[in-house]
């Protein structure tokens, strides 16, 4: 599952604690802790991407910016991509 939040007014701190929440009631949703979700929070210019499994969120700390668009989008891929593998994984349990 991946949680795409808006920074508004450049605030990324307040955003991820927003977006953390959401990441957290993702978790409850999938009804398993151990379930990765993925989370991104972008002002359309700056892109931050993070990761929930079980207690520990993961924010990676490289920011992508729409000037190097295969940067942002090898990211966005690799984040749905992880994201798919995850899901394929749960359901062969």
């Amino acid at each position: 599952m991946i949680i795409l939040v808006e920074a508004k007014k450049n605030d990324f701190e307040q955003c991820w604690g927003q977006g953390l929440s959401e990441l957290v009631a993702a978790q409850k949703i999938n009804e398993d802790t151990d379930f990765p979700v993925y989370g991104i929070v972008s002002d359309d210019t700056l892109w931050q991407f993070g990761q929930l499994v079980g207690n520990t969120f993961t924010r990676n700390r490289t920011s992508v910016t729409m000037d190097n668009l295969p940067i942002l989008f090898g990211a966005i891929d690799a984040v749905f991509k992880a994201s798919t593998e995850a899901r394929a994984k749960s359901t062969n349990r």
